[in-house]
């Protein structure tokens, strides 16, 4: 029998040390992807999308979680985007151990957190992970997200490209 989820997180900045080691953190995590690299980040925030914040996400026994995000003020808002429109970034959210993960739990540590440490107005985050009920009752409006999907054949462009205009 597995042990119970935690039913509290602790969200935190990553340290410089982490930092530094982000990529080996993050890989830690089954549903970690390109996005939540420091690269992509680093060039999203390059391309004045905002400023980047790398958080993680701990219960007693260690890091569960890794949250990146930027920071982007617009008028009077403050905006925490994990991603936010227009950046090219098709899903972000965090990246964690699903043994050791629960929606609710993120959602009550995340809101706060954002909240109180950065004076975020609205938090956006785009994960198809996440269950939706516990987001929900966190506050958080769903709204769906159309996307498109193709098969690639690598080293035969004429065959993808042939593909994706039909």
């Amino acid at each position: 029998m597995s042990a119970p989820l935690p039913t509290t997180l602790r969200v935190r900045e990553a340290t410089a040390e982490e930092l530094a080691g982000w990529d080996a953190i993050v890989r830690r995590f089954p549903n970690y992807r390109l996005p939540h690299t420091r690269a992509w980040i680093d060039a999203l925030a390059a391309s004045n999308c905002g400023r980047p914040l790398y958080l993680l996400l701990e219960d007693d026994s260690g890091i569960v979680g890794c949250f990146p995000g930027l920071l982007v003020n617009v008028s009077r808002l403050k905006l925490f985007g994990s991603p936010l429109a227009g950046w090219q970034t098709v899903s972000l959210g965090p990246a964690y151990d699903p043994a050791r993960f629960d929606t609710g739990a993120f959602a009550a540590a995340v809101v706060p957190y954002l909240e109180r440490e950065h004076a975020v107005d609205h938090i956006e985050l785009l994960h198809l992970g996440l269950d939706a009920a516990a987001m929900r009752a966190a506050g958080f409006e769903d709204e769906s997200v159309f996307t498109y999907s193709a098969r690639l054949f690598p080293g035969d462009e004429a065959r993808t490209f042939k593909r994706s205009s039909r």
